[in-house]
């Protein structure tokens, strides 16, 4: 009787911390996912706000910079972003592409913004390029929209409301193309890769950038539920989708990136090797 005694009295007592470990640990379950689905695909919702916070702005800001340095585009090029988030790469490739337009519009005076609104008329710069984006989340369109209101109204930038296996853009169009914290999250890995190869020109880039740490942690923490975070499998898949020169660069700082990231960059066979390939099989 005395044995069974100590034991409900032992029993008694862990009650209460057996109770608010399982609480804990639902809270955490809860919290897991919410962070998931808006890693996946950002919303209005509080949990957004707080990965802005920790997330978008703190540590895939440099990545932006880090794809856009990594890629070199040039003045008077295309780009693409894949994901454009809250807008930070967009903003990176265009300083590259279309430098007269975003100096004209960082030197103008209040006046000036003043006398454009009441006679609107756009820039024209003819050697500067211009930078597409596309993203699945309206709430991440809308933020970027706001924050690029200047250069889409002077036609360098066009948002749009899509998918990377829907692109409104024709084939061979775009120079360059980057994405970043985004392939995870690929329906298909392979026939959206296909669908970047369509849409690049010859002997076109196409970059991706990632913290190996924070993928880490994600992971941990149980946020990558929603996606496959596979850097391995996404090289893979690019030399099967046509592209060559796959690189892989790991642990790299440059720059203003003050962190280490990876970089996998691959570009679209350019023509010339075609036309000589024919060349070799007629004369042949």
């Amino acid at each position: 009787m005395t044995y069974h005694r100590d034991v409900d009295n032992i029993i008694s007592h862990l009650s209460p911390c057996l109770s608010l470990c399982v609480q804990v640990n639902l809270i955490q379950q809860y919290l897991a996912v919410q962070f998931s689905r808006q890693l996946k695909r950002p919303d209005y919702s509080p949990f957004t706000s707080i990965l802005n916070a920790l997330i978008f702005r703190r540590r895939n800001a440099h990545l932006e910079w880090a794809a856009v340095e990594m890629m070199q585009p040039s003045p008077g090029q295309t780009v693409l972003e894949i994901g454009y988030g809250l807008g930070y790469g967009v903003l990176f490739a265009a300083e590259r592409v279309a430098p007269q337009t975003v100096d004209f519009l960082r030197t103008e005076g209040p006046w000036d913004r003043i006398a454009r609104m009441l006679r609107p008329e756009k820039t024209d710069f003819a050697n500067d390029g211009h930078v597409y984006g596309v993203d699945i989340s309206r709430y991440m369109y809308d933020k970027a929209c706001k924050r690029l209101k200047p250069l889409i109204r002077e036609g360098i930038v066009t948002l749009n409301l899509a998918s990377v296996d829907h692109l409104p853009m024709l084939a061979s169009s775009v120079d360059c193309c980057f994405h970043v914290d985004c392939f995870y999250y690929w329906p298909e890995l392979t026939r959206s890769l296909k669908n970047l190869w369509r849409v690049l020109r010859p002997d076109g880039k196409l970059v991706t950038t990632f913290s190996a740490a924070q993928l880490r942690m994600f992971n941990k923490r149980g946020w990558l539920r929603y996606g496959r975070a596979d850097p391995v499998a996404y090289a893979l898949a690019l030399e099967s989708c046509g592209f060559d020169r796959v690189e892989w660069i790991k642990d790299h700082v440059s720059g203003r990136s003050k962190e280490p990231f990876d970089c996998i960059l691959a570009r679209k066979p350019p023509t010339r090797l075609l036309h000589s390939a024919n060349s070799q099989t007629q004369s042949s």
